[in-house]
């Protein structure tokens, strides 16, 4: 009788491990507003705007999760930048995989929406602290270009674990455990069956 509370349980809890392994990614949302004294020079309102962050709490090793970054449009403005504006979202996480590059650039328009996404994939490791960029870039009276920092959003972030395990380890560990229980279990059945007979 022993034997098999012990297998029951034993496999029990290893696909509870198992299990809480598989549990969806949490996400921060936050909204920021760009309130940035060197932003006040830019045309179109671009001080005004405000910034929504979609972001992981923790990053689940060897899985992809998305990291999302959208300038939300300018209240009151209609009309296109005079100049060509670019606006630049860059993610620097290092020690992570990140798709696509983790640079892009797209036109601004103020009356647009305009979001930057990576599926971000860390590996056995926790990533070093890093930040997400969102630049400005326009033309200049002198033929070159002005870089202005609308945000840089500290990024510091760990391996998801469970029960203070990495999410492969806990997997592992929690098949193991659900197998050896399977096994007291088929064991204890077959003895059974012999002292029956």
């Amino acid at each position: 009788m022993i034997r098999y509370i012990l297998g029951g349980t034993g496999v029990l809890v290893g696909l509870l491990l198992v299990l809480m392994t598989l549990l969806p990614t949490e996400y921060l949302d936050t909204t920021l507003q760009l309130k940035n004294n060197q932003t006040q020079t830019i045309s179109n309102g671009i001080a005004d705007q405000a910034v929504q962050l979609k972001l992981p709490r923790d990053l689940p090793a060897g899985e992809p999760v998305l990291f999302e970054m959208t300038l939300l449009p300018a209240q009151g403005v209609n009309e296109n930048p005079t100049a060509t504006t670019t606006l630049e979202g860059r993610l620097d996480l290092p020690g992570v995989d990140a798709f696509p590059d983790p640079v892009s650039q797209v036109v601004y328009e103020p009356a647009q929406t305009i979001s930057f996404r990576w599926l971000v994939t860390a590996g056995s490791d926790a990533p070093m602290p890093g930040r997400l960029w969102l630049t400005m870039i326009f033309p200049d009276s002198a033929g070159g270009e002005t870089r202005t920092v609308l945000l840089a959003y500290p990024l510091d972030l760990g391996l998801r674990r469970v029960i203070g395990l990495t999410l492969t380890e806990a997997q592992w560990i929690g098949g193991a455990i659900a197998g050896i229980g399977l096994v007291v279990l088929l064991l204890q059945r077959r003895l059974s069956r012999f002292h029956r007979k």
